[in-house]
């Protein structure tokens, strides 16, 4: 009889576990239903609360949470809070990888594109630190997770190029180098090498490291359309404009 009662209580806590899950699911369909039918910001963030309330007492739901995540990346794109989308597809990574496809990625490039866009300002021509700092930020996180994606080195080249305007150039040079680590095959992976190189030389003038990254840049690539430059930077290494100038006009004398 005692085991029958403690059977029975067990089924009905889990009756109503299921009931109070089914009750958030509920409230959340309500709520993302009208949404869709007025957008509001304020709306929309008492849903993000829900999706991560949800997270925080179902963390077993994968699924749920997964189309939780995708839901709240799309929502913050509509709203134009590109840092906040890409970070929830980030944490849609961390979680559950393996169910993405390439459309899911989409909506992280166009968080990316977003910022992308806002750093540089064409405009003002001025560059926008906090966004440079946040596009760094979820192309480092994406490249940590998604290895295997064709996405990842191109992101790696932009987050490169996006360290390099605010001058963070020894992040610039680390995405780089991970193209070349990882992604040897990679299309622009020559250019990533001769910008490490052209990096350590013009900005850091850090000119034996240079040396040693055209050298093996001319090494690998003898045919590539950056060669001349190389050999033009390595000839040149180290030397002031005025006396590259000066080497250029007395060898027009001597010819």
């Amino acid at each position: 009889m005692r085991i029958s009662y403690l059977f029975i209580l067990a089924l009905l806590l889990v009756v109503a576990c299921q009931s109070e899950q089914q009750q958030q699911q509920k409230a959340i369909a309500a709520l993302e239903s009208s949404l869709e039918q007025t957008p509001d910001a304020a709306k929309a963030e008492e849903l993000f609360n829900l999706y991560a309330a949800y997270r925080k007492q179902y963390p077993d739901d994968a699924a749920k949470n997964a189309a939780y995540l995708q839901k709240e990346t799309a929502i913050r794109l509509r709203l134009g809070q590109a840092y906040e989308a890409g970070s929830a597809y980030l944490a849609l990574l961390e979680q559950n990888t393996d169910a993405l496809k390439d459309k899911d990625d989409a909506l992280f490039q166009s968080a990316l594109d977003t910022l992308r866009k806002k750093v540089f300002n064409e405009t003002t021509n001025r560059i926008d630190p906090q966004a440079a700092a946040d596009f760094i930020e979820l192309t480092e996180g994406y490249a940590l997770v998604r290895t295997e994606s064709a996405l990842t080195p191109d992101l790696l080249f932009q987050g490169s190029d996006v360290a390099g305007a605010i001058r963070d150039y020894e992040k610039a040079l680390a995405f780089l180098a991970k193209i070349n680590t990882d992604y040897p095959d990679y299309k622009r992976a020559p250019q990533a090498l001769f910008m490490r190189a052209f990096t350590l030389d013009a900005e850091l003038k850090r000119y034996n490291e240079a040396k040693i990254l055209y050298q093996e840049f001319l090494k690998k690539y003898p045919n590539d359309e950056l060669a001349e430059s190389a050999q033009f930077s390595l000839k040149n290494l180290g030397k002031s404009e005025e006396e590259i100038v000066q080497g250029f006009i007395e060898k027009q004398n001597n010819d």
